[in-house]
This record gives structure tokens, C-alpha cells and sequence, in this order.
């Protein structure tokens, strides 16, 4: 059964503490996984990983600001990753614990990689959904104006469609998946018409003109680390995963078929694979806390 709740953080110079959605399923006695979401999504869509992980683990799935049920954020400027990680960190430390293990879909896999770099005794173990330490460019620019153009339904009916159109790498998602994404992606404004619960300001001005090069973070990364790859992915090559493995004492990459950007965690050929990972990791945590003790 998962808990909704909130907590606030004050950011920039507002101030009115912004509230900070979450949703949190099984016991915090448990190991931590933290489930951060892409781009402009929210944290519905980890919904299935955390049912099939909360008998083991706390799992936490947070909305990072202008989305799903979090504040949008008065000052446009302060959408930026050095915002997201320092929301992160307060949520970290709001819980109460001292390390987690980090799946990252896309926007929260990059957010990852930065956190597990700067702070490698927070972050345990990483898994990375469709991103990497090299990524394309053209595509991450054409993701950045599919999420920057502003929409509106009439009914959720035509909201599911359009999320199966611009949303279809998440993979072959039956109509009630579909609908349940459209569900908790949208909401009725004063007019009625359902709006996107996400605040396209929150998409990065500043236009992406070549590839993204992350490879110094990835160096500074050393914990065990699982790399997703949608099989029709644009925005991360099997070369860049082949080389992150090679470049990495503990990582590997699996790709999932059928899917592009990003596969969605709904099924055995994802959420098995993650189950797998972090039962791996969390026993290499609990030998280094041992050895350290």
C-alpha cells in the first residue's frame, strides 16, 4: 500500500516553502530505492516497480517541481538540476536516511549520475533508464520541444491518445495502462479541459546544437550501476553503453525490446532485471558497511 505525502523546501529567495510531492510504499526499516522520473512525467509512472519492490525494500517516488501533485515554481529560472538535486537532498534527509538506491528514468537517471558522483556514500547503486555519459543531441533537443509545446483535452479519452502517440517508447502498454498514464498526467482547469500537469517552463531554454558529453561524471561514479537501453532508443547508442560497461568496474546494460525512450516499469522484462540488480547491490552495501565497521 503506498502513502502520499509532502514535504517543503524553501528555494531561492521565495519566501513561501514549496511543497514537494511524494509517494512512498512498504517500511522506511527497509533499504531505500528512490525513483526519480523523466523530464516532464511524474512519479506515477513507477507505480508497478514499487508495488513488485515493497515487500523487500522503501520505495519513494517523488514529483520534482512543476509536476504531477508538487508546486510549480513562481520563478522560472530556478528549474535546474542544481534545484532538482538540492529538492533530492532535502528529501533524503526529510526521510531520515543516510544512503538510497537511485533509478533514474531519463531526466532522474542524469540527476543520478550527478548525485552518485558528488556524494558516492549516498548513492549505493544506480539504475540508468535510457541515459548515459553520451548522449544525441538531436533527439534530446526534439524531446525538449515535444515537452515545451502546451496541451489540453477534451476528455482523458483523447488525453490517453496523445500521451500513446508522443509517449509510445515507453513500449506496448495495454488501452487501461494508457489511460491510467493519461489519468494521473493531466488535470481539470477552471474551464473543465484537462492541462498537463506539468509547467513547460521547466523545460531548458538554452538549445542542445551536438552530442552531450557526461563521461568525466561517469568516471567519478563507483557504485554498481545497471544501464537500461529502450531497443529503438535515439538518445543512447549500444556503443556509449558497451563503452560506459567496459569503463566501469560494476556496471552492465541490458536492452529491453520493443521500447525506445524510455521503457516504462511495467512488466517482468523491466522490473525483473532492476529486482535482480538491486538484491546484488544491496548485499555488496551491507559486506563494504561490515568491513567499514
Amino acid at each position: 500500500m503506498n502513502v502520499n505525502a509532502h514535504f517543503h523546501v524553501s528555494l531561492g529567495e521565495c519566501p513561501v516553502a514549496t511543497s514537494i510531492a511524494y509517494k512512498k510504499w512498504g517500511d522506511l526499516g527497509h533499504p531505500l530505492v528512490l525513483c526519480v522520473h523523466g523530464l516532464s512525467r511524474n512519479a506515477t509512472d513507477f507505480d508497478e516497480l514499487a508495488q513488485a519492490l515493497a515487500g523487500q525494500y522503501c520505495v519513494v517516488c517523488i514529483d520534482l517541481p512543476g509536476r504531477g501533485q508538487s508546486d510549480w515554481l513562481s520563478n522560472a529560472s530556478l528549474y535546474t538540476n542544481r534545484t532538482y538535486l538540492r529538492v533530492l537532498e532535502e528529501l533524503i534527509a526529510h526521510l531520515g536516511v543516510h544512503a538510497v538506491h537511485w533509478v533514474g528514468t531519463s531526466l532522474g537517471g542524469l540527476l543520478g549520475l550527478q548525485m552518485a558522483a558528488r556524494h558516492p556514500q549516498l548513492v549505493r547503486s544506480l539504475v540508468l533508464n535510457d541515459v548515459g555519459a553520451e548522449l544525441d543531441g538531436g533527439e534530446l533537443q526534439r524531446l525538449r520541444d515535444q515537452a515545451a509545446t502546451p496541451v489540453e483535452f477534451e476528455d482523458l479519452r483523447e488525453a490517453a491518445l496523445y500521451f500513446r502517440a508522443t509517449l509510445g517508447g515507453f513500449g506496448k502498454l495495454d488501452v487501461a495502462r494508457w489511460e491510467a498514464l493519461a489519468r494521473s498526467s493531466v488535470a481539470a482547469d477552471v474551464r473543465g479541459r484537462l492541462c498537463s500537469r506539468f509547467d513547460v517552463r521547466a523545460v531548458p531554454p538554452e538549445p542542445v546544437t551536438s552530442r552531450v558529453y557526461l563521461w568525466s561524471i561517469w568516471n567519478a561514479v563507483a557504485c554498481p550501476v545497471l544501464i537500461l537501453r529502450g531497443e529503438h532508443s535515439r538518445l543512447l547508442s549500444r556503443a556509449v553503453c558497451m563503452r560506459m560497461e567496459h569503463e566501469h568496474a560494476d556496471a552492465r546494460w541490458l536492452e529491453i525490446p520493443g521500447t525506445g525512450h524510455a521503457p516504462l516499469f511495467v512488466d517482468e522484462r523491466t522490473i525483473g532485471p532492476i529486482g535482480m540488480f538491486l538484491h546484488r547491490a544491496m548485499r555488496l552495501a551491507h559486506y563494504q558497511d561490515a568491513l567499514q565497521g
